[in-house]
């Protein structure tokens, strides 16, 4: 099976460069912000998840998601911030899971995305 393919979205350069360390075994496109995500989306996609911040400017996380759910409705997608409120509610509204900022641990972040690797793999199969 090869390396999952994962779309990085976040306007912090350092966060974004920590994920991609993480995930060093995946094949990781990264996007600075939410208009840069989409169009990488459609340029160089399938992804078997995208990771995405929730608050950037230049086009927001749930802009973006939004736009890709319109493209493929059981797109897997980790959606981040350190806004406890907001990510419950992009939760319910997108349908998406979140995970809080800063992460507890790298492992926290490197399971969430193998988990919802194994889960989008199923569900395309």
């Amino acid at each position: 099976m090869p390396n999952p393919k994962i779309l990085v979205v976040d306007d912090d350069a350092l966060l974004r460069d920590l994920m991609v360390d993480i995930l060093d075994d995946c094949t990781v496109v990264i996007a600075n912000d939410g208009l840069d995500g989409l169009q990488r989306y459609r340029d160089e996609g399938p992804f078997d998840v995208v990771v995405s911040y929730l608050e950037m400017p230049g086009g927001n996380g749930p802009d973006m998601i939004r736009a890709i759910r319109k493209h493929c409705p059981t797109q897997p997608i980790l959606l981040i911030s350190g806004n406890p409120l907001l990510l419950e509610k992009a939760q319910t509204e997108l349908g998406v899971r979140v995970m809080g900022k800063p992460f507890e641990t790298i492992y926290q972040f490197n399971e969430a995305v193998r988990q919802l690797v194994s889960n989008g793999r199923l569900v395309r199969t």
